[in-house]
């Protein structure tokens, strides 16, 4: 099975992408796979194909950083479309307000790879992704798109899933195996 660890979304801020991607949903017609409303998350560590066996390891290590940890503020939401040349996905960027989102990240990623998890070790770049671009888009499209205003500029999470994963025809199907809070402030 194929897992990852991510960072909760509050519903609000869900709400307000999703009201996004239904309107820009209606615009186009096949052009755009856009996620799942139930789909989006902030990915803190795609761990990939995982083992049985490794998963009560992994949960014992999440639960016991995470419970670590007060709620991370996040703000300068930002619509974006990559690669700029043929773009292929279109997400939100996001910056985390500290330090301890980073802090977060490595310590989580040092744990996993001290047990044996094989992890992208690419620096990690926060954002939420809306959709995967399927066909060319329409010329002024882009332009609409990346100047839409986001009511809500800034957010906590205090929740973090590790999922389970399934590829299907139709999109990718998560799974919440297990939920950790962070402790309060």
């Amino acid at each position: 099975m194929r897992t990852f660890i991510a960072l909760d979304l509050p519903e609000d801020i869900k709400t307000e992408l999703a009201e996004i991607i239904t309107n820009f949903r209606s615009t186009l017609k096949g052009e755009i796979k856009w996620s799942a409303i139930e789909n989006l998350h902030i990915t803190l560590v795609f761990i990939g194909n995982t083992k049985q066996s490794e998963v009560d390891q992994i949960q014992q290590i999440a639960k016991q950083i995470f419970s670590k940890y007060s709620p991370i503020r996040f703000d300068n939401l930002k619509f974006n479309i990559i690669p700029a040349v043929n773009p292929k996905i279109i997400w939100v960027t996001i910056k985390p307000k500290s330090t301890k989102a980073f802090t977060l990240y490595r310590e989580l990623f040092n744990s996993l790879s001290n047990i044996g998890i094989s992890l992208d070790d690419r620096e990690i770049f926060f954002h939420i992704t809306l959709g995967r671009i399927k066909k060319r888009l329409p010329n002024n499209w882009s332009d609409r798109f990346l100047t839409t205003e986001l009511i809500a500029n800034t957010f906590d999470v205090s929740q973090v899933s590790f999922y389970k994963s399934e590829l299907f025809a139709e999109g990718p199907k998560y799974t919440v195996s297990e939920k950790y809070k962070f402790k309060n402030k």
